[in-house]
């Protein structure tokens, strides 16, 4: 078996997870993400956005398409 090494390691890919690794890989990391379940989980987990949140969120994704689904 091949050994494969990453910089940095997320465990869940919820919408924190998400950004994580998106913005760590967007900045050269290697980066391994770890979840539970085999598929997306499917029903909404983000409770709220404010500013901050919605700031780093524009870094890793399209934010209006984001936003349009929260």
């Amino acid at each position: 078996m091949a050994q494969i090494d990453f910089d940095v390691a997320v465990i869940g890919y919820g919408p924190t997870g998400l950004t994580a690794a998106s913005l760590l890989g967007q900045l050269g990391h290697r980066v391994l993400v770890v979840e539970r379940w085999p598929s997306l989980y499917g029903l909404p987990r983000l409770t709220h956005i404010d500013g901050e949140p919605a700031r780093l969120l524009s870094f890793a994704c399209d934010i209006e398409e984001a936003l349009r689904d929260s």
